[in-house]
């Protein structure tokens, strides 16, 4: 019978726990990019699960990284505009509204290059991703619309 040393079992319990809590917070290990970049720009969820190869990895990886700096600078120029709208600022409003029209164009820009790395079948499951949230937004705003109506505004 073989003994376990202490540390090897700490230690491979909480690589387990640590995977287990990526798991749960929706990130998947090995993706090969700042989870919080994808996340901020609306493209994690879309290509989640896609059962990536790791050479389109290693390109998502790369064609967000080219763009990093410019993200964080515009998630910045919002965070700044944001800030100056809650001081009452008159900029605030014309700031957060360009900062936010550059990162989804950015977002676009970024969509439009992953969308070429891919493959008929994983293309098919991002566009079925993108007509859900479009789906789910035009629900929203439906809602919302309905109960504008029903309040009398």
């Amino acid at each position: 019978m073989k003994i376990l040393r202490p540390g090897a079992v700490a230690v491979s319990f909480m690589l387990v726990l640590a995977l287990s809590a990526d798991a749960q917070q929706g990130r998947r290990p090995g993706i090969g990019m700042r989870n919080e970049i994808a996340r901020e720009i609306g493209i994690q969820e879309y290509i989640q699960n896609l059962r990536l190869t790791n050479a389109q990895r290693d390109q998502i990886k790369i064609i967000v990284q080219a763009r990093r700096a410019a993200i964080l600078e515009n998630r910045q120029a919002m965070m700044r505009a944001r800030l100056a709208l809650l001081k009452d600022s008159s900029n605030g409003p014309a700031d957060f509204g360009s900062a936010q029209a550059r990162l989804m164009e950015m977002r676009q820009q970024i969509l439009n290059q992953i969308k070429a790395q891919l493959t008929s079948d994983q293309l098919t499951v991002l566009q079925k991703r993108q007509q859900k949230r479009v789906d789910a937004l035009q629900q929203r705003l439906d809602r919302m619309q309905n109960q504008g109506k029903a309040s009398g505004l």
